[in-house]
């Protein structure tokens, strides 16, 4: 079961799936942006890229979430729960990285800036602006926060990981 979780995490309809779609979506929005309602358009971009990052960054969290409550044991509801938070924080994760692209300096991020936006890649802060994205993400970290409830004092950890996501600066 854990090299069935693994291998579908990283197969061709998670990553691999994912990555594939990310390219292809680059200037993809954009161009449609003009033919159609912008607010349709939006909406439709937006339930794209997190497609995208759910298969990508998300998938890779949830598996590593659900390969250490396979082999620790962990019951059902625990490990939905761990999927609800891993779905939550990897999105997070995108959009907050996402945001460090658009707002944050090379040095400090420890590699290019603004390479998203010269490549018309679809991004949080182009959908919904800094402030938006900024929100959501703080949106998506209460879900993960509130999903890991079930552990009680077990949770602290996972807290950690996930206020470390939405706080970070590189």
């Amino acid at each position: 079961e854990a090299i069935r979780t693994l291998g579908h995490a990283a197969g061709s309809s998670r990553l691999v799936g994912g990555q594939m779609e990310d390219l292809a979506a680059e200037n993809r929005f954009s161009s449609e942006k003009n033919a159609e309602d912008g607010s349709q358009c939006k909406q439709r971009a937006q339930e794209h890229l997190e497609s995208i990052h759910q298969r990508k960054t998300g998938a890779l969290i949830a598996a590593s979430l659900d390969l250490g409550a396979l082999l620790g044991g962990g019951s059902k509801i625990e490990r939905d729960a761990l999927a609800k938070y891993a779905k939550s924080v990897g999105l997070a994760f995108q959009v907050v990285d996402d945001l460090l692209d658009f707002t944050s300096d090379a040095k400090l991020l420890g590699k290019r800036t603004g390479k998203d936006a010269a490549k018309g890649k679809l991004t949080y802060p182009s959908l919904l602006g800094i402030d938006g994205a900024k929100k959501h993400a703080e949106a998506l970290i209460q879900t993960a926060q509130e999903a890991i409830s079930v552990f009680g004092e077990r949770k602290s950890r996972l807290s950690w990981m996930a206020k470390y996501v939405l706080e970070r600066q590189h």
